[in-house]
């Protein structure tokens, strides 16, 4: 059989970067946004992968456990 060759959809696309995952407990799910530690620990984060800055991407209840998916945009520099 001959070898597979495998063509990226787009060649000039960045690797994927494992998604920024942050969990916290909450009794109150009526403000939709982390707090602002989190926010802040997805920031540092993406300045750590050399983006500017971080936005959520989802965010999810369960119980009284919220988690919030980050990503990175930007180029830092």
């Amino acid at each position: 059989l001959p070898a597979l060759t495998l063509i990226p959809v787009c060649p000039n696309a960045a690797p994927a970067l494992v998604a920024l995952s942050y969990s916290w407990k909450t009794d109150y799910a009526g403000v939709l946004t982390p707090p602002v530690e989190i926010q802040q620990k997805a920031h540092a984060a993406c300045i750590q992968r050399e983006f500017e800055r971080a936005f959520m991407t989802s965010i999810s209840f369960e119980h009284d456990q919220a988690t919030a998916v980050f990503s990175c945009s930007g180029a830092a520099f």
